[in-house]
C-alpha cells in the first residue's frame, strides 16, 4: 500500500475519528477539517458534533466564508483568526508533506452554548492542535519507524499539560487526558485497542479501555488475542499500558515504555494540581500581595494575611461583610460587578487615617460565562511612594539650599552694611530730619532680612543640636502663647492630646512651625471661630493635625500651598508654609495640608517617634559621613523616609568617636575623606566595626573595590536606596 492510499483511509478511519474526537474534548474545542484539493474544498466531519456539557447539536460551519478568508490570505502556511457572524474561528494549516496538491486544515472554534472562557486562549489551543495533529500527520507519511514518534510525543507531551491547566479540579481529568493518550497510541501502533490501569499508593486502582472495548477487555481477562503491554511502577504511582493487536510488536513495545512514562507525567501533574486545591489556602496566606475573595453578591469570603495587614482589619473581622467594609479603589468595580479585569496604579488607599499607596486588580471569576465572584489583588506601594517622593524633595532641597544659600550671603553683608549707616544717620546733629525716613528705612531692611533669613531656612539643614520632646507637654507649655494669638480674634482654641512617645526635634523651630500654623487657622476661622489641635499616635508615626472651622482650600490654594512665594494675605512673604514643611523635613516628618471632611481645612504633621539609645551599644542602619552637607543632608533625609535609622557626621574621624555609642552596618562616606581615599585607612574603620558595608561617595569614573562600593554622584536618590538595603542584605 502506498503512502498517499495510507493517508486517505487514515482520514478516513474510525481510528482518526476517535483520534480527533479525543483530541477536540482535551482542548475543549470543536474542530473540522477542511481538505483543499487546486482550488476545490471539501469538508471533513466536524468534532464533536454536541456539546459535550449540555448535549446541544453544534452548527456546521459557514464553509464559503472560511474558504474566502483562505483564497484571499497571502500565505497558506500561516493561522488566521476569524470573526465570522460573530463567531470567533481560527484555522490552522497542518504542516505535513502535501500529496497531489492536497491541503489540510483544522478550523477550531469554541463551544457557543457552555463557553467556560478557557485559558490558555482559543489561539493557543488551536496551534497545539496544529503541532500535534501535523506531527501525526508526518508520521503518516514517512512511516512509523520508532524515531518519528519520539517526534510527536513532544507534541503529545504539550497537549497533556494544555489539557490538565484547562480541566484542572474536574473529577475526570485522568480519563480526559488517557483517553486522549490511549486515541494517541492506537493510531500510532496501528492497533485495534488500547487500555490503561493506573494506581497511586492506598488508592484502588482505575481501568480506561479505548477502540475495541470487548476485544481488549477478553483479552485482559483471558488472554484471547495478542497484544503488547508494559507496567511502570515511580514512587507513589503504577501504570500498566497495552495495545491490543498492534501491527509491529517490537516497535510497539518501545512505543508503551515511552507513552507509560509520558502517563507517570500525568499523573504527578495531577497530583500537583490536587495538593494546590487542598492547600491553597496555606499558599495564598504565604504570598506577600493582598488576596481578597469575594462572591457573587459582593460578600468577602476569604482574605489572607497580607491583606489584614494592608487593610488593618482581622480575617475574623471581614468574612461575610460586604466589600465596602474593606473599602479600596477596587470597591467602586466590585459593586458594578464587573465582567472584565480592571487594575490601578498607585491608588490611594486609607486605613485608619493613614494614607497608603497601592498597586491593584480585580479579577472577575467566572463559571459558565456567570459570574461566581471576584479575586482582588493588592500591593502596598507606599514605601515605593515614599522613596520617590523623598528623592524628589532631597533633589529640590539640594537645588534650594544652593540657591539659598548663594543669595543669602551675597545679600546679608550689604544690607548689613546700609543698616549701619542707617544708624549714623539716626544718630546725625538734627536727627529730626532724617529720624521718621531712618526707621522706615530700617523697618523696611529688617523685613527684606527675615524675608532671607526665611529663604535660607529653606534650604540649610537644621543643626543636630536637637531634643527628645515630649509632644503633648509641649503644647500645653506654648499654650498661652497660642491663646494670646486667638485673643486677637476673639477666636476659641481647643487642644486634645494622648500620650505618645518622644519626638527628637529643636523646641524652638517647632514653636515657630505651630504659631505659624495656629496663625493660618485662625485667619481662616475668622472672628469668633475655632482651631482645633490633636495630637495621638499612629503606628510607628507621631500625629498632630491643625484644623479650623473655616471656608476650606479652592482647588488653586491647594495645588500651591506649599510653593515658596504663593500667598493669599495682602503683605505675606508667601515662606511661612515652605519654612514650616522644611523644619519639619528635618526631622523626618511630612506635613500635608488639605480640606476636612466636615468643613474647613486641616493642616497635619507626622513625625517619627524618637528612638532612645540606652548607654549599650545600639545597632542602627546607617552612618553618613561628608562635610558637604548639600551631599550629606538629602541622602540623610531619603535614608529615614526609606525606613532606615540614620545618624550623620561631618568627618568619619568623628563618626569613629562614636563607636562606644553606635554599631552601623553601613557606613557611607565622601571619597574625598583621607580614611576612605587611603586605602591603608580603611582598616581603622574595620577594626571599629568588623562586619559594617563601606560605601563612598564619588565621581562615576571611579572604581569599585572589594572593600569599597561607589554611590556616584549626582545622586539618584532611589538607587542609593537600593544600595543601601542591597548592602544590609548582604551582612
Amino acid at each position: 500500500m502506498d503512502n498517499i492510499t495510507r493517508v486517505k483511509q487514515f482520514w478516513e478511519s474510525k481510528r482518526w475519528t476517535s483520534f480527533l474526537e479525543s483530541t477536540a474534548a482535551g482542548l475543549q474545542l470543536n474542530l473540522t477539517l477542511i481538505i483543499q484539493y487546486g482550488n476545490d474544498f471539501s469538508l471533513s466531519i466536524q468534532h464533536p458534533l454536541s456539546c459535550p456539557a449540555c448535549q446541544s447539536p453544534i452548527d456546521a460551519i459557514n464553509l464559503p466564508d472560511i474558504i474566502i478568508s483562505i483564497k484571499s490570505h497571502k500565505s497558506q502556511k500561516e493561522i488566521l483568526e476569524l470573526d465570522i457572524a460573530s463567531e470567533k474561528l481560527v484555522v490552522v494549516p497542518l504542516h505535513g508533506d502535501t500529496y497531489h496538491g492536497k491541503l489540510y486544515y483544522i478550523v477550531a472554534r469554541e463551544y457557543t452554548c457552555c463557553k467556560k472562557a478557557p485559558h490558555p486562549s482559543l489561539l493557543e489551543r488551536a496551534a497545539a492542535a496544529q503541532k500535534l495533529l501535523s506531527s501525526f500527520q508526518y508520521a503518516l507519511n514517512e512511516g512509523f519507524e520508532i524515531g518519528r514518534r519520539a517526534l510527536q510525543l513532544t507534541a503529545l507531551h504539550q497537549v497533556n499539560n494544555v489539557i490538565l491547566s484547562l480541566f484542572n479540579g474536574e473529577e475526570n481529568i485522568l480519563a480526559r487526558v488517557f483517553d486522549f493518550i490511549l486515541s494517541a497510541l492506537i493510531i500510532l501502533s496501528d492497533a485495534r485497542g488500547s487500555w490503561i490501569e493506573y494506581s497511586n499508593t492506598g488508592v484502588a486502582g482505575s481501568l480506561i479501555v479505548k477502540g475495541n472495548k470487548q476485544a481488549v477487555r477478553n483479552y485482559i481477562t483471558g488472554q484471547v488475542g495478542h497484544a503488547g503491554e508494559t507496567e511502570i511502577n515511580s514512587g507513589e504511582h503504577r501504570v500498566r499500558l497495552g495495545v491490543f493487536a498492534p501491527a509491529d510488536g517490537k516497535q510497539t513495545l518501545d512505543l508503551l515504555n515511552l507513552m507509560a512514562q509520558e502517563c507517570i507525567l500525568v499523573l504527578e501533574i495531577d497530583r500537583l494540581f490536587k495538593l494546590l486545591d487542598k492547600q491553597l489556602s496555606m499558599i495564598l496566606g504565604a504570598i506577600g500581595s493582598a488576596v481578597v475573595l469575594v462572591n457573587k453578591q459582593g460578600n468577602i469570603t476569604y482574605i489572607n494575611h497580607a491583606a489584614e495587614l494592608l487593610l488593618g482589619e482581622k480575617f475574623l473581622n471581614l468574612i461575610g461583610k460586604p466589600v465596602t467594609a474593606a473599602p479600596g479603589p477596587w470597591t467602586t468595580s466590585i459593586q458594578k460587578k464587573t465582567s472584565c479585569r480592571i487594575s490601578g496604579y498607585m491608588d490611594n488607599l486609607i486605613r485608619e487615617k493613614e494614607l497608603r499607596w497601592v498597586d491593584w486588580q480585580v479579577c472577575p471569576l467566572l463559571d459558565n460565562e456567570e459570574i461566581a465572584g471576584w479575586i482582588i489583588l493588592a500591593d502596598d506601594r507606599t514605601d515605593h511612594h515614599n522613596w520617590q517622593e523623598a528623592a524628589r524633595r532631597a533633589e529640590r532641597l539640594a537645588t534650594t539650599a544652593t540657591l539659598a544659600g548663594s543669595l543669602a550671603h551675597e545679600l546679608r553683608n550689604p544690607l548689613s552694611a546700609a543698616k549701619g549707616l542707617l544708624q549714623v544717620i539716626g544718630r546725625s546733629v538734627k536727627p529730626e530730619q532724617v529720624n521718621g525716613f531712618a526707621t522706615l528705612i530700617q523697618r523696611e531692611i529688617d523685613r527684606t532680612a527675615g524675608l532671607l533669613n526665611e529663604f535660607l531656612l529653606l534650604g540649610r539643614p537644621a543643626e543636630m543640636a536637637t531634643e527628645p520632646l515630649d509632644l503633648a507637654a509641649f503644647l500645653q507649655d506654648i499654650k498661652p502663647l497660642l491663646e494670646n494669638e486667638a485673643n486677637n480674634t476673639e477666636a476659641e482654641i481647643f487642644i486634645k492630646t494622648d500620650a505618645v512617645p518622644l519626638i527628637t526635634v529643636d523646641p524652638g523651630q517647632l514653636t515657630q512651625v505651630v504659631l505659624n500654623l495656629v496663625r493660618n487657622a485662625l485667619e481662616a476661622a475668622g472672628r469668633q471661630g475655632c482651631v482645633f489641635l490633636n495630637l495621638y499616635q499612629s503606628g510607628n508615626n507621631i500625629v498632630l493635625t491643625v484644623k479650623d472651622n473655616g471656608p476650606g482650600l479652592s482647588a488653586e490654594v491647594s495645588e500651591k500651598i506649599f510653593k515658596p512665594f504663593f500667598t493669599t494675605k495682602e503683605r505675606g512673604t508667601g515662606l511661612g508654609l515652605s519654612v514650616a514643611q522644611a523644619i519639619v523635613h528635618n526631622y523626618g516628618g511630612n506635613i500635608t495640608v488639605e480640606n476636612a471632611p466636615g468643613g474647613g481645612a486641616i493642616c497635619t504633621l507626622t513625625f517619627p517617634s524618637y528612638v532612645i539609645y540606652n548607654e549599650k551599644i545600639s545597632n542602627i542602619d546607617v552612618i553618613i559621613s561628608a562635610a558637604d552637607d548639600q551631599l550629606r543632608y538629602p541622602s540623610e533625609q531619603v535614608l529615614r523616609t526609606a525606613g532606615f535609622s540614620v545618624i550623620s557626621t561631618a568627618a568619619l574621624s568623628d563618626a569613629l568617636l562614636l563607636k562606644d555609642r553606635f554599631n552601623p552596618a553601613v557606613v557611607i562616606a565622601d571619597i574625598a575623606d583621607k580614611l576612605i581615599s587611603e586605602p591603608n585607612n580603611t582598616e581603622q574603620i574595620r577594626q571599629t566595626w568588623p562586619r559594617v558595608k563601606i560605601l563612598a561617595f564619588a565621581d562615576s569614573h571611579i572604581e569599585e573595590t572589594d572593600n569599597i562600593q561607589i554611590v556616584t554622584k549626582p545622586l539618584d536618590y532611589i538607587r542609593l536606596i537600593g544600595q543601601v538595603r542591597k548592602a544590609l542584605h548582604e551582612i
